[in-house]
């Protein structure tokens, strides 16, 4: 590829790559945004990607609830949090807890209306036991689903790539999350390592990887894919992993990345076929007499133009795609 060529090219990447910044997906390289193009499944994690990994309450009894809150309005622990908006949710005035203890990893306990109360994990993922009265209650907790999720994946199959749920767990968990959001696959008890073979797996059939994921243990998933991006708020050793990241908490930004993607290698194959027809032509005619060489040399600027105009079509071009999309949505409901 000449000098000239590559320039072209670049120029049209970095047109490609200010598209996706402007629609929620930041790059890290013009290859980055390049090698999105080639992908053909695209892996999601579920907890902080699908959801937005806050739990929330979806069980419990009002007794239960009120209890739980005195201790709980005394820790910064996530559940905690969640029982708390669940009881202002339900207007349920909170009591005062006295002597709280909190134990990492294990629960709280103290005294709430004179009765000692301990709230701790339960047996089964997702549940934790109040003890009062002298009686045990389950809370039951989700992870808050993306609202944007089935729309999102809906998109990313349109555009015709195969979406799968990789998460840590249970599968029945994993199936229903899959199930909700649209996805023709997912897998349950899929640990850091596992993630990360699968990819290895995928990548060894031909298919090339799009993973999104957001946590601490996403980080070997999000180097081994193809293309690594993580979510608004991941941490930092994710963030160093990944390839791009979102800017904000949602997927819309995956879908239109893929089609920023797609415009960004057209315009690049067409600015690349100008400059071949280009030199081949101008050129060659210049070499043999047929166009004086300084008639040649100032078409280059012509030439350059129309690599501008190429360029900037990639945001028209996306743009007309998007609002084709939300048309036929408006159509489809």
């Amino acid at each position: 590829m000449t000098a000239e060529m590559t320039t072209r090219a670049s120029f049209a990447a970095s047109a490609g790559l200010a598209a996706a910044a402007r629609r929620g997906l930041l790059l890290r390289s013009p290859a980055s945004l390049l090698a999105l193009a080639d992908v053909s499944v695209v892996a999601l994690d579920k907890t902080g990607t699908l959801t937005e990994g806050v739990p929330a309450v979806v069980s419990g009894s009002d007794a239960a609830l009120r209890v739980a809150s005195g201790l709980a309005r005394y820790s910064g622990h996530p559940v905690s949090r969640a029982i708390l908006r669940e009881a202002g949710r339900r207007q349920i005035a909170l009591p005062d807890g006295v002597g709280v203890h909190e134990t990492v990893g294990q629960g709280l306990e103290g005294v709430v209306d004179g009765q000692p109360v301990r709230v701790r994990k339960g047996d089964a993922p997702g549940r934790v036991v109040v003890a009062f009265d002298g009686r045990d209650e389950e809370i039951g907790f989700e992870d808050v689903p993306r609202a944007d999720g089935p729309a999102a994946v809906a998109a990313l199959r349109g555009l015709g790539l195969r979406v799968v749920v990789l998460s840590g767990d249970r599968p029945a968990v994993a199936d229903r999350v899959g199930a909700w959001v649209g996805a023709d696959e997912a897998r349950g008890d899929m640990t850091p390592e596992g993630k990360s073979a699968w990819i290895v797996g995928r990548r060894a059939l031909g298919e090339r990887v799009l993973f999104v994921g957001d946590g601490l243990n996403d980080a070997p998933a999000l180097a081994e894919a193809d293309v690594g991006v993580c979510m608004a708020g991941g941490v930092a050793t994710s963030l160093l992993a990944a390839s791009g990241v979102t800017a904000e908490g949602a997927l819309v930004p995956l879908v239109s990345g893929v089609r920023v993607a797609h415009e960004a290698r057209r315009a690049i194959r067409a600015n690349m076929a100008r400059s071949l027809v280009y030199n081949v032509l101008a050129v060659g005619a210049a070499a043999a007499g047929w166009v004086d060489p300084l008639v040649a040399a100032l078409l280059m600027p012509a030439s350059s133009l129309m690599v501008v105009w190429g360029g900037t079509r990639i945001e028209s071009r996306v743009a007309a795609l998007e609002q084709a999309a939300k048309a036929a949505r408006g159509g489809a409901s």
